[in-house]
């Protein structure tokens, strides 16, 4: 039987290893839907979630984080984004990252393993709030990482500063040797369960999560910023090519790369058509309308999708 996606998956082995994931709240962020899909209009300023997420592995219990959404401290935001909380950015943050997984029973203490999809700042929140955490982000992050001062560029004055370089470990391309469809993917657990995605266009070091959710062919991904609204990956919207900056007057994309991140996003929407396959973007405030408050929120967890 066709999956309805160009690409077959992984096909589960004897005994195969699965994941539970759970949603995290993470503070909300105001993304106004022109700058990221075409024909929007500029007054539709809409409120999403910076959502995070908990990821299990069902057969070992190893635990592993993905993305940390907003820190309510907004000092530490990179500087161009504290530039932009009072216009074009603003931010509600009720309860951060660290808040939601203490309230299922996880020590923000504790000697967690995070992975930063990219380091925009609705993503990493604030990395001080896990003193005893490994942050782990794709090789090509440390450039902006490093990247400080007048000189700098400006995804780098974007970019979040504020995690630490002696907690932090960087997957080299060459890590990402597992092909599946068109993705270059790092097995993460080594059985299977769950692959952290190349994912480019976006930003340097952009990557995604492809997680099982059941031992017989169900599969969660994790799209972080691939796309900023549903309709993009779901045939009913086309990306914008360029939105004028309001502080500089300028024409930009809310991608460094867009013909890649467009291929990615077109991507995305293919492996959307596996009726096994459950897609969740950082930002689908659809998605969280539905479900807030609700079981897929930790420590309850997201159901496997079945065809």
């Amino acid at each position: 039987m066709s999956s309805g996606c160009s690409f077959e998956l992984p096909a589960p082995a004897a005994n195969q290893a699965y994941c539970d994931v759970s949603a995290l709240e993470g503070g909300h962020v105001r993304l106004p839907k022109h700058m990221y899909v075409a024909g929007a209009e500029d007054t539709d300023n809409d409120v999403c979630p910076s959502l995070a997420f908990f990821i299990k592995n069902a057969s070992t219990g190893e635990e592993v984080v993905f993305d940390l959404g907003l820190g309510k401290d907004t000092s530490k935001y990179p500087e161009l984004a504290r530039a932009k909380l009072e216009t074009l950015h603003p931010v509600w943050i009720p309860q951060d990252a660290r808040d939601s997984l203490e309230k299922g029973g996880i020590s923000g203490e504790s000697a967690l393993n995070i992975i930063i999809s990219h380091l925009h700042f609705d993503h990493v929140g604030d990395p001080d709030l896990f003193p005893n955490a490994t942050f782990i982000m794709a090789e090509a992050c440390k450039s902006l990482l490093g990247a400080t001062g007048p000189d700098a560029p400006a995804i780098a004055k974007f970019s979040s500063q504020n995690v630490p370089l002696d907690q932090s470990k960087f997957l080299p391309d060459a890590d990402f040797n597992v092909q599946i469809g068109p993705w270059n993917c790092y097995d993460y657990f080594k059985d299977g369960s769950m692959y952290i995605v190349d994912s480019p266009g976006h930003l340097p070091g952009h990557v995604n999560v492809l997680a099982r959710t059941s031992a017989d062919g169900s599969w969660i991904f994790l799209a972080a910023d691939s796309a900023h609204r549903l309709c993009l990956i779901a045939g009913c919207g086309d990306v914008c090519a360029e939105y004028v900056n309001p502080d500089t007057g300028k024409l930009q994309s809310a991608h460094v790369d867009l013909p890649t991140a467009q291929l990615h996003i077109d991507r995305v929407a293919d492996l959307r058509r596996n009726p096994k396959v459950f897609v969740l973007l950082a930002h689908d405030d659809e998605w969280y309308a539905e479900n807030k408050d609700g079981p897929c929120f930790f420590p309850g967890k997201i159901p496997a999708k079945r065809a």
